[in-house]
């Protein structure tokens, strides 16, 4: 199965993840685990009310894949009335 977003593993270090989108090295995404002492002080909670967007292909063939991984979803696809167009 393909990865969820596209993106794939450029490094994996254990405490931090870069991830990269194919064919556009730029767009680079690093995660860093929270308890690392990297993370600078008082930012090592969990996350909350945090919201990533990313544009994809086919938006219903990734919530597909992400059912089919067994990923919680926590709000269904819709349409919003604020959606954005392209010209």
């Amino acid at each position: 199965m393909p990865p969820l977003l596209g993106l794939e593993v450029v490094l994996d270090s254990g405490w931090y993840t870069l991830l990269r989108a194919p064919g556009a090295p730029e767009a680079q995404l690093g995660l860093v685990t929270r308890g690392h002492p990297s993370v600078p002080e008082g930012f090592g909670r969990r996350p909350q009310g945090v919201l990533v967007t990313m544009e994809v292909e086919d938006v219903d063939a990734v919530h597909d894949r992400a059912l089919a991984l067994g990923l919680p979803i926590v709000q269904g696809l819709r349409d919003e009335e604020f959606g954005s167009a392209t010209s």
